[in-house]
């Protein structure tokens, strides 16, 4: 009786192990290729290793940086607008080029440097067109200084010393000169000596009595147009009285194009300088080759009058 008793409690444990060992397996099982998890309500959920996927293998979105600018329409679609602006209000500062003879701004989104009229680092930047005149750059104020060399150097003839009774001032090819403006019996010469124009470049003569000032050809002075082409193509080349006269030629408004006296005023016609044509300064440019006239050259003009005193053919 004891020996089955005995041999009914070994059945009994190895049956409760039995059932141990296969209620364990069916809580989780794994296959080649799938993994299987319990669900609370006791069911069973199986996952791909497909479907597994590593953090690193997520996509990250574009980097906002490297996408172009873009723009949604009514339609829904998308249109590129372009590059961003150069600057705005707000870093107007990446304007600053470090030139002291710019104003630096931000317009529209761009830079803009504008040059700042009359400024100057060194004494090229002062460079007056003027060839009578020393050009200099104050660098404390960064501004231009100009002075004249002599007192026959001028820009306008309010530059001249006030002529006396028998003469005019004029400013020619920037030299003060002083051409006879009554030939009249007040103003009248016995000799050359009697007669100076102060320019280098005018013989003074005195033929019957009144002072004749003709151009010289002398070194250095002109007697035609001709002979003051400076090759720039950007100037207009006169001939003044015997001194040359290099002015501009292009223009945007009258302005532009005013000169020292009156040959060198002219207008702006689209874009380029017109000069007087036939201009005059000096008398002797207004001889019309009759004995019984009288040649004057009056404000650039020249005029020829009858001569009253001229004998009779």
């Amino acid at each position: 009786m004891s020996e089955n008793l005995s041999l009914r409690n070994v059945f009994i444990a190895l049956c409760v192990l039995s059932m141990a060992a296969c209620g364990g397996a069916d809580e989780e099982s794994t296959v080649l290729g799938q993994t299987s998890q319990s669900d609370a309500d006791g069911s069973s959920v199986t996952f791909s290793d497909a479907d597994l996927t590593e953090p690193d293998q997520i996509a990250s979105p574009p980097d906002s940086a490297t996408t172009a600018d873009v723009q949604v329409d009514g339609t829904g679609s998308q249109e590129d607008s372009g590059p961003p602006p150069e600057c705005t209000e707000e870093t107007s500062w990446k304007c600053e080029d470090g030139n002291i003879c710019t104003e630096d701004s931000c317009t529209d989104g761009a830079c803009i440097n504008a040059p700042i009229e009359g400024c100057c680092k060194t004494a090229e930047d002062c460079d007056d067109g003027v060839p009578c005149t020393i050009d200099e750059c104050n660098p404390t104020k960064s501004e231009c200084l100009h002075s004249f060399e002599t007192n026959k150097c001028c820009i306008t003839v309010d530059d001249c010393a006030e002529a006396d009774l028998c003469d005019v001032a004029l400013c020619a090819g920037h030299q003060c000169v002083y051409p006879v403006a009554d030939p009249g019996p007040d103003c009248a010469c016995s000799k050359n000596l009697d007669c100076s124009d102060g320019s280098a470049c005018t013989d003074d003569l005195c033929l019957d009595g009144a002072c004749v000032y003709e151009l010289s050809g002398a070194a250095g002075c002109c007697t035609a147009d001709q002979d003051c082409d400076d090759a720039d193509a950007v100037t207009a080349d006169q001939c003044q009285a015997g001194v040359c006269w290099n002015g501009p030629s292009q223009c945007a408004i009258d302005a532009d194009c005013t000169g020292p006296n009156a040959c060198a005023s002219g207008s702006c016609v689209e874009g380029a300088c017109s000069y007087p044509s036939g201009c005059c300064l000096l008398d002797s440019e207004c001889d019309d080759a009759q004995d019984a006239t009288i040649d004057r050259c009056i404000e650039g003009s020249c005029v020829s009058s009858l001569d009253e005193n001229a004998e009779e053919c």
